[in-house]
């Protein structure tokens, strides 16, 4: 189940985003200087203008249709092709904990669970062959999310049929008003509720919640409303209880829906109209209540400690009241904001990269909170030893701020980038998916959001964002950093409670943060490259007139993919590989090599440290970073057309002017340390380690690097190591894919690759056998208290590796999950489990099929005989022909959708550049999948589900 109920983050969550993925930020197109090559950009053409010379209401995106029945029901529908023949189906219901009395504290919650065991128009039965049918998951955790102030249900269908519509019109009209109140079906929701309280109870996220919501939200009700209830009262509801909640809050003019997808708006407005309009309200209907969060007059100091709080958490909280954007006026206010947030990240990455940085982790912005408030929130994660430090330098930043305010080369920047992004939306505007623009819908509904469409918001910022200064910003800054209605939250180790300051002491490091401080100075961009490398040629072009793949060679030997497209408009992606990666450290240096290309991109090019390489980038489309593999190292990346010079001068820059940073190495070797002790006291990533021993043989390179490991890794070997492998131009082979021409992409080809150093001689991988555990092996974990097991089991073997044999790994992945996937629908509905085919031919041909379960412990055992007789049965009997249909008519209607887009292209270059595959074997697939039969699974079964090879590896909780 989904709650939307908490709204700080623990240290592990921060520290898991810290070292996640990153987010694409497109940037404003800009014509490239004069001295270098002409960017194969676009630019867009300027629209209609939004002024906001006077404060007016904002206008309805014109391709909504929005409507209110008479019974009060409303309904947002909007047709897109964003994702062929896919819709996003919400049901809003303006409901949620904050309505519960004392006695049916939890009532929400339950009766999103009850609602997803039928309806009085939609039996179980019915249910279930709706599911099986279109192939939709109806499951609490992913398909409900009940808030304090809203309980809102979700579907995701093929929207390609007029039946898969109707009948998720009428499940949706179901939910609204006709849920079934069985008895039996009560009694099993209430088991699965206390479940999941008492599993959430041994948690240290909640044990934190706990301590600091009473706190955040001033002993209001909404500090008394967990959506999760609680369990006395959950205990006590029975059928006729939760029925009458339900009578009373379950309503059309509290109801609304929201279709987003490849449908007919017009036609869906006609069901709608005939299959909500018959839902009625109660003769008196209760009034919605508010129950504000009173504001706190100065500042309120919080601890909190926890025994498995690996690090101190230091939370800054100011609240205000909530801004809703209704009218130009209110957009204003919003693009401000916008930029508000712009600059705080700046500074805070900043003051992370700095040499010696106290912080671990570092973030501030502003947004929404909960009932009616926004907050700004600025947080730090820290070593216990440098609480103080950390806490500090936080107040400091913040004061830094909100007395001196920004300068205008921050401002500058921001207003760069907030063009930049909303010039990418306006690009992407038809690919924009449907559940982010359903969710705008869902903000319209319930706090009146305006949604005005991207070609509005495009147009506004154009005509609007150069009229804001910096005198308006600062003032805002000094407005939202106030000492008013704010919250200083620590969050510690418990094992560090005495060590910990006291109240007076952390509010005079708050109060005395202004002494000696000096205003922000910006170290100005300069340009990338001063001087231009002396260019290559190209000796040699090709172009497959069937895949409109272009092959060049250069003079340096180099050699490159261009694919041009027109699939998603000003993107280009960049890829570069050679063989060898870390298969080439010796075994002493393993640690330092694979921690090589990490510290290079975290140490900057050239002359500039990452501060300021990131300062010159602000306001381009770049994201350019090296990698080295086991087997490979190269480069990964994308750029928008427009700033596509950027992006293959830092590459070149990574070649020829790699930067050994101290402070960078320092801080890699800081946050790995920290987040392998936040391993050890995670259950789940125990669980992996242990897994990912077993698939390398206990071989130290294919485990999870240990503390002691890490303590004997060196700058200076890691930076030989990277400067080894980038030394020879002439190993590598780069891929282009998007936004440009052959005849614009060349010369920068020439310039910045054709320039590359390259050496006699070549270099390729070695293959060091790091495999699986060969024969059977059955291994169990016990850890943690969460009533849930989880468990891997993992077929493998050596491989022939060829395109049938991978079509048939394919199909096993897709059949034998649709096997069980039926099997436990009719069996247990609270068990999932997934299956993963995996096959490389590189380093050496290798084949695993992994089978994931997470149930009930008590289910365990019988949903893991479910999936080994599935198997068996499969190795005996082959696919069904109805299996066999689904899966062929899936993967062609998927390669379809995908051969639309860069990154699928990108990616089969590369494929099979690497793997010396025919490289029209893409266009080949449909015909392939054709050849597939019955006798070929049954095969393949009994081939790649060996048992004789199997590992299971399984998380049970710790016995009490």
């Amino acid at each position: 189940m989904n709650f939307k109920h908490t709204f700080f983050l623990s240290a592990a969550v921060l520290l898991v985003s810290a070292s996640g993925t990153f987010a694409q930020v497109k940037k404003k197109p800009t014509p490239s200087p004069k001295s270098k090559p002409v960017s194969p950009a676009q630019q867009i053409a300027p629209q209609a203008s939004a002024s906001t010379s006077a404060a007016q209401t904002l206008p309805v995106d014109p391709q909504l249709v929005k409507g209110t029945l008479p019974n009060g029901f409303t309904y947002y529908i909007r047709s897109t092709k964003a994702v062929p023949k896919v819709a996003d189906l919400l049901l809003i219901n303006k409901a949620g904990s904050i309505q519960e009395t004392d006695a049916q504290r939890g009532y929400a919650h339950l009766i999103s669970h009850l609602a997803l065991k039928g309806t009085t128009n939609f039996s179980k039965s019915d249910l279930s062959a709706f599911t099986k049918n279109y192939k939709i998951i109806i499951k609490p955790d992913t398909n409900v999310m009940t808030g304090y102030d809203e309980t809102v249900y979700r579907l995701t269908i093929p929207g390609d049929t007029a039946d898969v519509l109707n009948k998720s019109l009428n499940l949706l009209a179901g939910w609204a008003g006709n849920v079934n109140f069985d008895a039996a079906d009560v009694n099993d929701v209430k088991n699965a509720a206390l479940a999941e309280l008492k599993a959430a109870s041994s948690l240290m996220k909640t044990r934190l919640d706990n301590a600091a919501l009473p706190v955040l939200l001033n002993k209001s009700r909404y500090a008394q409303r967990n959506p999760k209830g609680e369990e006395a009262t959950i205990a006590a509801a029975d059928a006729s209880a939760l029925k009458s909640f339900y009578t009373d809050w379950y309503r059309p003019d509290l109801q609304a829906i929201v279709i987003v997808g490849d449908v007919d708006a017009k036609k869906i407005e006609g069901m709608i109209k005939t299959i909500f309009g018959n839902l009625k309200s109660p003769a008196n209907p209760k009034p919605i209540i508010a129950y504000p969060i009173a504001p706190v007059a100065g500042t309120t100091v919080q601890f909190a400690t926890d025994k498995d709080l690996p690090y101190v958490v230091t939370q800054v909280i100011i609240k205000h009241p909530q801004a809703v954007v209704k009218t130009t006026a209110n957009y204003m206010e919003n693009v401000k904001l916008n930029l508000f947030n712009e600059m705080l990240t700046q500074r805070f990455e900043e003051l992370k990269q700095q040499s010696n940085s106290p912080f671990m982790f570092a973030q501030a912005g502003y947004s929404s909170f909960i009932s009616k408030q926004d907050a700004f929130v600025a947080m730090a994660v820290a070593d216990p030893r440098g609480v103080e430090r950390a806490t500090k330098t936080l107040a400091e930043e913040i004061e830094r701020i909100r007395k001196f305010g920004f300068v205008a080369t921050e401002l500058e920047r921001a207003k760069q980038n907030g063009l930049a992004q909303i010039a990418y939306e306006y690009e992407q505007r038809d690919r924009i998916l449907p559940g982010n623009i359903a969710t705008d819908y869902q903000r319209n509904f319930l706090s009146g959001n305006a949604v005005t469409g991207t070609s509005f918001k495009y147009n506004f910022y154009l005509d609007n964002i150069g009229k804001i200064d910096l005198a308006a910003m600062n003032a805002l800054a000094a407005k939202l950093l106030t000492d008013q209605n704010r919250v200083i939250l620590i969050q510690a180790p418990e094992a560090e409670k005495a060590q910990l300051p006291t109240e007076q002491a952390l509010r005079s490091w708050f109060t005395g943060a202004g002494a000696n401080l000096s205003a922000y100075e910006d170290n100005a961009s300069n340009p990338l490259m001063e001087k231009l490398p002396t260019p290559g040629k190209v000796t040699s072009i090709t172009t497959d007139s069937t895949l409109m793949v272009t092959n060049v060679v250069l003079s340096n030997g180099v050699k490159v993919l261009l694919k041009p497209t027109q699939f998603q408009q000003g993107q280009i992606i960049l890829n570069g590989f050679a063989f060898g990666g870390s298969s080439l450290a010796s075994d002493q240096d393993y640690v330092s090599a694979d921690l090589a290309a990490k510290v290079i991109s975290m140490s900057g090019v050239a002359g500039f440290s990452q501060t300021q390489l990131e300062g010159i980038l602000r306001n381009k489309g770049v994201n350019v970073a090296p990698y080295i593999n086991d087997v490979t190292h190269g480069f990964a990346g994308f750029s928008s057309a427009a700033d596509f010079g950027e992006a293959i001068q830092l590459m070149h820059l990574y070649f020829t002017q790699p930067r050994k940073d101290a402070a960078a190495w320092d801080r890699l070797i800081s946050q790995t340390k920290g987040s392998l002790v936040l391993r050890g006291a995670d259950e789940i990533s125990i669980f992996q380690d242990t897994v990912a021993a077993l698939l390398s043989n206990y071989n130290k390179r294919g485990m999870t690097t240990i503390i002691p490991q890490l303590n004997t890794a060196s700058l200076d070997r890691a930076y030989q190591f990277y400067k080894d492998r980038f030394s020879n131009a002439a190993n590598f082979t780069f891929t282009f894919t998007g936004s440009f021409t052959v005849e614009a992409i060349l010369p920068f080809l020439e310039t910045y690759l054709g320039s590359l150093p390259t050496k006699p001689g070549t270099e390729t991988f070695k293959d060091l056998g790091v495999h699986p555990v060969s024969g059977v092996v059955n291994k169990t974990i016990t850890k943690g208290r969460n009533d849930k097991a989880i468990s891997q089991l993992i077929f493998s073997g050596t491989y022939d590796y060829n395109d049938a044999n991978n079509i048939d790994l394919d199909a096993i992945e897709t059949v034998l999950y649709l096997k069980v996937a039926q099997r436990l629908n009719d069996t247990t509905g609270n068990s999932q489990v997934s299956v993963r085919s995996n096959y490389s031919k590189i380093p050496s041909s290798r084949y695993k099929v992994t089978i994931d379960i997470e149930c009930p412990v008590a289910d365990l055992d019988k949903v893991t005989n479910v999936v080994m007789d599935e198997i068996n049965k499969f190795k005996q009997t082959g696919a069904l022909q109805k299996e066999l249909n689904t899966f062929i008519l899936e993967e062609a209607k998927s390669t379809q959708s995908q051969m639309r887009q860069n990154a699928f292209w990108s990616s089969a270059m590369n494929v099979t550049a690497q793997n010396g595959d025919n490289p029209h074997k893409v266009l080949l697939r449909a015909q392939m999948l054709q050849q597939l039969t019955i006798a070929r699974t049954k095969e393949a079964a009994s081939k790649f589900l060996n048992p004789a090879n199997l590992i299971k590896v399984t998380l049970l909780p710790e016995k009490k």
